[in-house]
């Protein structure tokens, strides 16, 4: 299964998510539900570069992507937030299609910041307020 955290502050602002894990949903390098969670994290990184003008902080290993924004003056923070909302929106579209391969948990993010991404921390925190929170709403 793939977990994916989506860090929100508590005034509703994404700061960066962490996806880690493999689908298992078809065979690696033929699986379209771990292809669709790469797609959809691999781009907001690039669109948070070519389109909002931020440099995440990124972290890659095999099985895992970890990226975070912190509020600069010079970035454009209505542009990254639309990104990262699309991102979450979509990452949700996958766990309800497919909630045996992929989990999303929202965890508040109180630092506001990049602040420093730890191996860790990917899927494995306590949920916002103790329980699944979604702040996408279709």
């Amino acid at each position: 299964m793939t977990q994916v955290t989506v860090y929100v502050t508590r005034r509703g602002r994404i700061m960066g998510y962490t996806a880690v894990g493999h689908t298992l949903y078809a065979e690696s390098g033929a699986d379209p539900v771990c292809a669709g969670v790469s797609t959809l994290t691999q781009s907001t990184v690039n669109a948070l570069q070519g389109v909002a003008g931020v440099t995440p902080r990124v972290l890659r290993r095999p099985g895992a992507l970890a990226a975070r924004i912190s509020r600069s003056s010079g970035m454009r923070w209505h542009d990254a937030q639309i990104i990262l909302r699309a991102c979450a929106f979509g990452l949700e579209q996958l766990e309800r299609q497919f909630p045996s391969f992929v989990r999303v948990r929202y965890r508040l993010d109180e630092s506001g910041s990049a602040g420093t991404i730890r191996r860790k921390e990917a899927g494995y925190g306590k949920l916002h307020n103790g329980r699944r929170h979604s702040i996408i709403r279709p």
